[in-house]
């Protein structure tokens, strides 16, 4: 067993498990940059203090042989390596990445389905194959040879003290490129065009692959049940996952280039959600939403399917649940914020008068 860096880890975080799902995270692969990027879904929306998360950290597990990341790239919060194992006994044929979040943070939207990016990081050894989140089963997992702790933790205000409000990862391995195999089949390169409408399944991927002994080549996106001789596959949805397979038309030799995601035409990214408790028996709490696109594309905003407005402030609500849709005038697509909640303040009596 090799240990490289310093692992700073707790040997106890004195977090318990929340008793519903509030946090879900991903990692995801992107072949043109080589970049491996960490992503998170609340299904419970937070706002104010309660969306503040005073420590977090994420591991994440992936096939011995080399793997060695570098240049972590900070989104939202401020993250870093703390920890990278090298094949330990328990689980001798896997390495581990431990991220922690520096320091508290209230950069993260906490919006019920609305994916966050955390942090990127890239590889700069060998592709060891596909990355992803450990589990509490992990032979890794403590009372271990190193006596750390490599379990997921997220702690926000909102789910309440000593609650850890990571339950779960989504989405498939993230499996780096392998671009020539050892029996003559060789991967030049793989371009995407995600759909360009919501709801318009018209995305593409080409593969542009040859063999050495100039075999006629064949092409799967599922992994390697079905196969075709065109290197186009046309009218695909967003939101799939493609798992992409290459071969010899006489199926001796085979590459396998890992999985692809097409992502819908953006609709926007939340950057801001505050929420105003309505006073006992009153109708004055607000919602205030602000979004934006990489594109800056002009937002609108609507409550409840309401009339559109050009900002996401809404006020003079009664306690009770709302739904504010966020369309993007350009791509015609909406991003609906379906769990949004004013509260009733009555710590301060009856708002009547009298």
């Amino acid at each position: 067993m090799t240990a490289t860096r310093l692992l700073l880890l707790f040997a106890v975080f004195g977090l318990s498990v929340s008793a519903f799902a509030q946090i879900e995270t991903r990692v995801a692969y992107d072949p043109p940059s080589e970049t491996y990027t960490v992503y998170l879904t609340p299904n419970v929306s937070y706002s104010g203090t309660d969306a503040n998360v005073p420590s977090a950290q994420l591991s994440l597990r992936v096939p011995t042989g080399g793997f060695s990341p570098i240049n972590v790239s900070s989104q939202n919060g401020l993250w870093n390596l703390n920890g990278h194992v090298v094949a330990p006994p328990e689980n001798s044929t896997t390495d581990y990445l431990v991220f922690n979040l520096l320091a508290a943070t209230d950069e993260i939207a906490f919006v019920a389905g609305s994916e966050v990016e955390l942090f990127s990081f890239q590889n700069d050894g060998t592709c060891t194959g596909g990355l992803e989140f450990t589990m509490s089963d992990d032979p890794f997992s403590p009372p271990n040879s190193q006596s750390l702790n490599i379990n997921n933790q997220f702690s926000v205000v909102g789910s309440g003290a000593g609650v850890n409000a990571w339950s779960d990862s989504y989405g498939n391995p993230a499996s780096c490129l392998q671009t020539v195999s050892d029996c003559g089949v060789v991967l030049e390169n793989v371009t995407f065009q995600s759909p360009s409408t919501c709801g318009i399944a018209d995305g593409v991927i080409e593969v542009f692959a040859f063999h050495e002994s100039g075999l006629n080549m064949q092409y799967s996106l599922d992994g390697g049940f079905n196969w075709q001789n065109e290197s186009v596959f046309d009218g695909l949805a967003a939101g799939d996952y493609f798992e992409l397979h290459l071969r010899d038309a006489f199926g001796i030799c085979f590459l396998e280039y890992g999985v692809i995601k097409l992502d819908a035409p953006l609709a926007a990214q939340v950057t801001d959600f505050q929420l105003t408790p309505a006073d006992c028996d009153q109708s004055n709490g607000s919602i205030s939403v602000s979004a934006q696109t990489p594109n800056n594309a002009q937002l609108q905003y609507r409550l409840n399917g309401g009339s559109p407005q050009n900002d996401g402030n809404f006020f003079d609500l009664s306690p009770g649940d709302y739904v504010v849709t966020i369309d993007n005038l350009t791509s015609n697509c909406s991003l609906e914020l379906s769990a949004v909640t004013v509260q009733e303040d009555c710590s301060g009596g009856n708002g009547g008068g009298g």
